[in-house]
């Protein structure tokens, strides 16, 4: 019998209707928290999505299409964050997000370029 993986993948989180994409809140957030944990954005890209992204969730009472779970547009995420990508710095920041909510800068190189 082969054994399922219950990891949840991005294709499992997509929901299709009447041509419009969506995606779970906490997915989206989780994603975008993960770049900023590895690296790939920085925490003024992270406030960027909450702000102009997650800030437009919609729940099925708002005519979403996922129940009571808070999606957002899939597309306009994907959007965003390929614009952050296209920049020299992708991949190369150091700043970290330790909970949701609770951003924490790494000041290594500040202090470094300070004492020299």
């Amino acid at each position: 019998m082969k054994k399922e993986s219950k990891a949840l993948n991005l294709a499992k989180c997509l929901i299709i209707n009447e041509g419009w994409v969506s995606m779970p809140l906490d997915v989206a957030e989780s994603i975008a928290m993960e770049a900023v944990n590895k690296g790939y954005i920085d925490a003024w890209q992270h406030l960027e999505l909450d702000k102009e992204v997650f800030g437009n969730c919609i729940t099925d009472k708002d005519g979403g299409n996922a129940g009571e779970v808070p999606v957002i547009d899939a597309c306009e995420f994907l959007r965003k964050f390929a614009s952050f990508s296209g920049t020299d710095e992708w991949g190369n920041h150091k700043s970290k997000i330790t909970r949701c909510g609770d951003i924490d800068i790494l000041v290594d190189d500040i202090e470094e370029q300070s004492n020299e």
